[in-house]
């Protein structure tokens, strides 16, 4: 049996207690929330609508749901058997980008397509090709995905849409926050408070996010 990492807290057949389940749930479902952001940051960039952005967000909810039944069940060879949620990930971002600036939704869509049925021919025969992939290829591929989404994740942090617009200070603070509280409890918080990071920090950005703009309002009303 593998040597459990000295840093892992729940192991993969251990069952948390009910309440530290039901807060990493909703932790959960929040982060998946997040990255529903991606479509968005995807149409906006090439001028869509709301009507598009609505579209886009709700087609991803629901290929994502899809997508994780799916992966649940174990069914003449579909899916894993575990429960692995369906995200909007990252991985595609840049191309996805790239094929829209080129020629819409429909060639980003077609391109979603083509790029799921090659995976899924190739899931068939991965675990023959895993000598080509170690630790330091995967690493490298992952690193290279973050890499791709510098620029945008900059320009949103900053909220900055456009060359020489001035920084929004209530988006940077609220960022600003909500990072280095999630980097400050991975860091140097106890096994518990790391496990809700993501939830905590989330917490204290909206918080920041809530003063900035009752002081801002309160300014305006003086004003």
């Amino acid at each position: 049996m593998a040597k459990r990492p000295a840093g892992l807290i729940y192991g993969v057949d251990d069952v948390p207690p009910w309440p530290a389940l039901s807060l990493l749930a909703v932790q959960h479902i929040f982060l998946m929330s997040s990255t529903l952001v991606l479509p968005i940051v995807l149409v906006s960039e090439i001028g869509g609508d709301f009507a598009q952005v609505q579209a886009v967000v709700a087609l991803t909810m629901m290929a994502c749901g899809i997508g994780t039944i799916l992966q649940a069940m174990r069914w003449h060879g579909v899916g894993s058997g575990y429960l692995c949620p369906n995200l909007c990930g990252p991985n595609f971002f840049a191309a996805s980008m790239a094929a829209a600036w080129l020629g819409g939704l429909p060639l980003m869509r077609g391109m979603t397509i083509a790029a799921g049925l090659v995976e899924m021919i190739f899931a068939r025969f991965i675990h023959r090709l895993e000598f080509l992939f170690p630790t330091e290829i995967t690493g490298l591929v992952v690193f290279m995905v973050g890499v791709t989404l510098v620029p945008v994740g900059a320009s949103k942090f900053l909220h900055v849409d456009y060359t020489g617009e001035p920084i929004q200070i209530i988006s940077f603070l609220t960022a600003a926050v909500t990072l280095f509280v999630m980097v400050g409890l991975n860091v140097w918080g106890g096994n518990k408070l790391r496990l809700y990071s993501v939830l905590i920090g989330m917490a204290a950005g909206l918080r920041t996010l809530g003063r900035r703009r009752s002081a801002a309002a309160r300014v305006r009303g003086v004003a």
